[in-house]
């Protein structure tokens, strides 16, 4: 009988210990799937911060690089705004300088055509004056000469009378 119940008392035992692995093994097991499954929720969980890291760096790479864009646009522009600024500037300095330049020129030549019309008008009258006062001197010479003429034809004449007067004296004496 004692021999009887060991041998119960073993199979009991040995079923005990095999059911107690069995359960120790599910408990494991079960273990073991939560685990996994908390580890596939960390990996998520990392995955998403690291995609959620990433999408901000690129939103924020997107962002830089669009105000660098802008900023790039905006120096262009500004550079092309300038330089166009001066080149006006350059033109309407030269263009000032241009017609400060056909102003005094213009000014000059009408200085110039002035001066010539004065200095012809000056020149005609001291032609018209050479011109009259030759014609005054001819005139004043002529009746210069003709007042002389006038004086020796007028000696001449009386000459003549005191001749014919003296050639009568003289017929009549000889009678």
């Amino acid at each position: 009988m004692t021999n009887k119940t060991l041998r119960v008392d073993k199979q009991l035992i040995k079923s005990n210990d095999k059911q107690d692995f069995e359960l120790s093994g599910q408990t494991n097991k079960i273990t073991l799937k939560q685990d996994f499954e908390s580890g596939q929720t960390v990996n998520k969980i990392t995955n998403d911060k690291q995609d959620f890291e990433l999408s901000g760096q690129t939103v924020n790479k997107i962002t830089n690089d669009k105000q660098d864009f802008e900023l790039s646009g905006q120096t262009v522009n500004k550079i092309t705004n300038d330089k166009q600024d001066f080149e006006l500037s350059g033109q309407t300095v030269n263009k000032i300088t241009n017609d400060k330049q056909d102003f005094e020129l213009s000014g000059q030549t009408v200085n110039k055509i002035t001066n010539d019309k004065q200095d012809f008008e000056l020149s005609g009258q001291t032609v018209n004056k050479i011109t009259n006062d030759k014609q005054d001197f001819e005139l004043s010479g002529q009746t210069v000469n003709k007042i002389t003429n006038d004086k020796q034809d007028f000696e001449l004449s009386g000459q003549t009378v005191n001749k014919i007067t003296n050639d009568k004296q003289d017929f009549e004496l000889n009678e």
